[in-house]
Protein backbone atom coordinates (compact mmCIF):
# COMPACT_ATOMS: atom_id res chain seq x y z
CA UNK A 1 0.00 0.00 0.00
CA UNK A 2 1.54 3.43 -1.16
CA UNK A 3 0.33 6.12 0.07
CA UNK A 4 1.03 9.95 -1.01
CA UNK A 5 0.87 13.20 0.92
CA UNK A 6 -0.82 16.33 -0.52
CA UNK A 7 0.00 19.64 0.97
CA UNK A 8 -2.45 21.28 -1.38
CA UNK A 9 -6.11 22.14 -1.44
CA UNK A 10 -6.70 20.97 -4.88
CA UNK A 11 -9.41 18.14 -3.76
CA UNK A 12 -12.17 17.18 -5.36
CA UNK A 13 -15.29 17.74 -2.93
CA UNK A 14 -16.98 14.70 -3.75
CA UNK A 15 -13.65 12.55 -2.84
CA UNK A 16 -13.81 14.42 0.56
CA UNK A 17 -16.95 14.14 1.35
CA UNK A 18 -16.99 10.50 0.24
CA UNK A 19 -13.63 9.71 3.61
CA UNK A 20 -16.01 11.90 5.71
CA UNK A 21 -19.16 9.77 5.37
CA UNK A 22 -16.84 6.07 5.68
CA UNK A 23 -15.14 8.41 8.89
CA UNK A 24 -18.76 9.39 10.37
CA UNK A 25 -17.08 12.45 10.45
CA UNK A 26 -18.66 15.65 9.11
CA UNK A 27 -21.35 13.28 7.53
CA UNK A 28 -23.73 16.82 6.94
CA UNK A 29 -21.52 18.24 5.11
CA UNK A 30 -22.35 19.60 1.62
CA UNK A 31 -20.06 20.63 -1.35
CA UNK A 32 -20.32 24.06 -0.05
CA UNK A 33 -19.15 23.19 3.07
CA UNK A 34 -16.07 21.47 1.50
CA UNK A 35 -15.40 24.58 -0.68
CA UNK A 36 -16.16 27.01 2.66
CA UNK A 37 -13.63 24.87 4.55
CA UNK A 38 -10.82 24.61 1.31
CA UNK A 39 -11.06 28.31 1.29
CA UNK A 40 -10.75 29.03 4.55
CA UNK A 41 -8.24 27.06 5.65
CA UNK A 42 -4.88 27.74 6.44
CA UNK A 43 -2.77 24.40 6.00
CA UNK A 44 -4.81 21.19 4.28
CA UNK A 45 -3.26 17.99 4.37
CA UNK A 46 -4.21 14.88 2.81
CA UNK A 47 -3.07 11.50 2.23
CA UNK A 48 -4.13 9.14 -1.00
CA UNK A 49 -4.14 5.83 -1.96
CA UNK A 50 -4.19 5.44 -5.89
CA UNK A 51 -7.19 7.93 -6.54
CA UNK A 52 -8.49 7.41 -3.02
CA UNK A 53 -8.47 10.37 0.08
CA UNK A 54 -7.55 7.99 2.98
CA UNK A 55 -6.64 11.19 5.23
CA UNK A 56 -6.59 14.44 5.91
CA UNK A 57 -5.40 17.04 8.62
CA UNK A 58 -6.06 20.59 8.35
CA UNK A 59 -5.40 23.90 10.29
CA UNK A 60 -7.26 26.97 10.30
CA UNK A 61 -4.30 30.07 11.43
CA UNK A 62 -3.88 33.92 11.00
CA UNK A 63 0.00 33.01 10.13
CA UNK A 64 1.18 34.83 13.42
CA UNK A 65 -0.50 34.27 16.77
CA UNK A 66 -2.25 31.07 16.60
CA UNK A 67 -3.52 27.85 14.54
CA UNK A 68 -6.21 25.47 15.77
CA UNK A 69 -5.63 21.80 13.99
CA UNK A 70 -8.91 20.14 13.10
CA UNK A 71 -9.65 17.14 10.29
CA UNK A 72 -7.59 14.75 11.27
CA UNK A 73 -9.41 11.72 9.77
CA UNK A 74 -8.03 8.60 8.51
CA UNK A 75 -10.12 6.01 6.77
CA UNK A 76 -11.25 3.25 8.80
CA UNK A 77 -9.45 0.77 6.65
CA UNK A 78 -6.30 2.97 6.48
CA UNK A 79 -5.62 3.46 10.19
CA UNK A 80 -3.11 1.97 12.67
CA UNK A 81 -0.72 2.79 9.25
CA UNK A 82 1.23 5.99 10.51
CA UNK A 83 -0.85 8.18 7.93
CA UNK A 84 -2.39 10.38 10.81
CA UNK A 85 0.87 11.06 12.42
CA UNK A 86 2.59 11.74 9.11
CA UNK A 87 -0.23 14.26 8.77
CA UNK A 88 0.16 15.66 11.72
CA UNK A 89 3.90 16.30 11.66
CA UNK A 90 3.69 18.02 8.11
CA UNK A 91 1.54 20.57 9.92
CA UNK A 92 3.45 21.00 13.09
CA UNK A 93 6.52 20.95 10.35
CA UNK A 94 4.53 24.28 8.35
CA UNK A 95 3.53 25.75 11.51
CA UNK A 96 6.86 24.98 13.79
CA UNK A 97 8.77 28.09 12.05
CA UNK A 98 5.78 30.84 12.01
CA UNK A 99 6.75 30.30 15.49
CA UNK A 100 3.29 30.97 16.76
CA UNK A 101 1.95 31.68 20.25
CA UNK A 102 0.03 28.62 20.21
CA UNK A 103 -1.08 25.79 18.76
CA UNK A 104 -3.45 24.07 19.68
CA UNK A 105 -6.69 21.35 18.55
CA UNK A 106 -9.70 20.09 20.09
CA UNK A 107 -9.51 15.89 20.42
CA UNK A 108 -12.68 13.16 20.21
CA UNK A 109 -12.36 12.08 23.92
CA UNK A 110 -10.37 9.15 23.79
CA UNK A 111 -8.14 10.17 21.22
CA UNK A 112 -5.81 12.47 23.54
CA UNK A 113 -2.96 9.78 23.74
CA UNK A 114 -2.63 10.34 19.82
CA UNK A 115 -2.19 14.01 20.38
CA UNK A 116 -0.09 13.52 23.46
CA UNK A 117 2.84 11.28 21.43
CA UNK A 118 3.43 14.33 18.78
CA UNK A 119 3.86 16.78 21.97
CA UNK A 120 0.18 18.27 23.26
CA UNK A 121 -0.47 18.10 26.51
CA UNK A 122 -4.39 18.10 27.96
CA UNK A 123 -5.36 21.83 29.24
CA UNK A 124 -6.73 21.38 32.70
CA UNK A 125 -9.62 22.72 33.31
CA UNK A 126 -9.98 24.16 30.23
CA UNK A 127 -13.69 23.97 28.73
CA UNK A 128 -15.02 24.57 25.45
CA UNK A 129 -17.92 26.94 24.62
CA UNK A 130 -19.62 26.78 21.75
CA UNK A 131 -22.69 29.66 20.66
CA UNK A 132 -25.60 28.44 20.48
CA UNK A 133 -28.41 30.20 18.83
CA UNK A 134 -31.89 29.63 20.53
CA UNK A 135 -34.07 30.64 17.08
CA UNK A 136 -32.43 31.02 13.97
CA UNK A 137 -35.34 31.60 12.10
Amino acid sequence: MEVIYRADKDVPCDKLLDLYRIGNYNTWWTERNVRAWLNHCYLFITAWSGVQIVGTASAVSDGVNYAHIEDVLVHPSFRRKGIGTTMMKMILERLQPLNLDFVQLTPIPGREPFFEQLGFQVVPDCHLMEWVVADKK
